[in-house]
Order: structure tokens, then sequence, then C-alpha cells
């Protein structure tokens, strides 16, 4: 959407017949077409790892590869191998654009130099906002929904467990996530399907606890730190493009 408001003729081509969901709150202004159906382009902006192979011998005037984060950990679950993931980052024939220094410093170990884009402007978008419990019980723990492991999942059951041994009665722990079902530890499972219902969630609640393992950028804390909900993360390289211990 940003694209085509400066100005861009954008298309989001998939991989899979799979569609993007449309959010009542955001109208969805580019098309979305098979990849298979794409000949020739002025810009290919690749955005994940098999994205790159996928679109090598399609004409394009330039090429761009998006690493937000260092795939390695999330292969297994698009069925890949950490050579298809480690292959990506060679292809010289995209330009890589990265969202950290962190993620520059990894790909230059790789042999790659890369261009940061500053999102900085997260840290001072987001200032820490005034927000004090109001007593009410039980006090109200969200959780991010994903099995994935390198996204907490694995370790989601062992911190709910150990808050409710902490707090007993006194605690809810809760979960979210759009297109999973409830995951067996969360008190009640939320799927939000627009950005205000997203928001409704996040609000609802004291806390939002993200115990992700290797994101490069995790859009959902930022989310939760917009609605004014106190946030805490676990220490994956990612967190500091946008939180700051003790501010934010």
């Amino acid at each position: 959407n940003r694209f085509i408001t400066a100005g861009l003729e954008t298309t989001i081509y998939v991989m899979h017949a799979n569609t993007i969901a449309d959010d009542p709150d955001l109208p969805r202004l580019f098309d979305i077409k098979p990849l298979a159906s794409l000949k020739g382009a002025g810009t290919i902006i690749a955005t994940r790892f098999d994205t790159v192979e996928a679109t090598l011998s399609i004409p394009a005037r330039r090429r761009f590869y998006f690493v937000q984060q260092i795939e390695t950990p999330m292969a297994k679950y698009c069925g890949a191998t950490e050579e298809d993931v480690l292959r990506s980052y060679r292809h010289t024939e995209y330009e890589i654009i990265t969202i950290g220094d962190h993620l520059a410093k990894q790909l230059a170990e790789m042999g790659r130099t890369s261009t940061v884009l500053d999102v900085g402007l997260y840290t001072a978008l987001y200032p820490h906002l005034p927000r004090q419990w109001d007593g009410r019980q039980p006090f109200r723990v969200l959780m991010y929904g994903s099995p994935a492991d390198y996204k907490g999942g694995a370790d989601n059951p062992k911190i709910a467990a150990a808050l409710r041994e902490r707090f007993g009665a006194n605690i809810e722990v809760n979960s979210f996530h759009r297109d999973i079902a409830a995951p067996g530890w969360a008190d009640n499972h939320y799927r939000p399907q627009s950005t205000s219902e997203v928001a409704r969630v996040y609000q609802a609640h004291d806390l939002y606890v993200y115990a992700s393992l290797s994101d490069g950028f995790a859009m959902t804390p930022v989310e939760a730190m917009s609605c004014g909900t106190p946030v805490v993360l676990t220490d994956f390289s990612g967190k500091d493009q946008y939180a700051e211990d003790g501010i934010n």
C-alpha cells in the first residue's frame, strides 16, 4: 500500500496458492498474483530465502533481497535445510537490504555487504506510556500463539506453567494468533482478523510476553507497545531496533 501511495505500480506475487488476508481497517490497494505469472519486472524485491531462488530466472532491472532475519532457525518449518537458507545470501545478483546493524554484521561475516535501513525511529515512535495496573484480578498476560520454536513456541508452555505456579489463581495466561488454533497452554485464545481487533486484544491485557529466540525484527512487540501494553522480551538481537530496557 505504501509503495502504491508513493506512486509506484506494485504487485505481490506469492509462491503458492495462499492469499493475503484482507484487513477491513486497511484496504488492500495491490494485486496478488501467482509467481509463475511474473515474466519480468523493473524491480524485484525478494522477501524470503526461497523467493530468491524462485525469482533468479525472471528478468529484472534491479533485484533486492529484504533480510529481516538470518532465517536458518525457520528452515525446517519451510521444508528446507540450513544450507538452502545460506545459499540465498550468496546470490550476488541481489542487493541486500537489512533492518539493523546486527544483521549487517552477520551478513558481512558471510562475505556480503548490505544497506541498513534506519528503523531507529521505532524507538521514538513508541516511548513508554504510563499505565498503572488497576488492581483487577486476575492479572492478564498475553503471549503469541506460534508453535515455532524459533519464535519461542517450545518455551511458551513452560512460561505459562511457571506464571501459574508463581501467581496461582491471580493470573490468566492467554494467547493469540490470526491463523492458528488455540494452544493447550492458554486459558483463552484470540484470533483477531483486523487491525482494530488486534489493538483491542493488546489493550485488554496487562502484559505482553514475547519469548522469541532469533527474530530479526518482531512486529507483535511493536504493536503491543503502540497500544500502551507493557512488554517483556527475551534478549534476541532484533529487539534493539525498538526496545530499550527500563524505558519502553
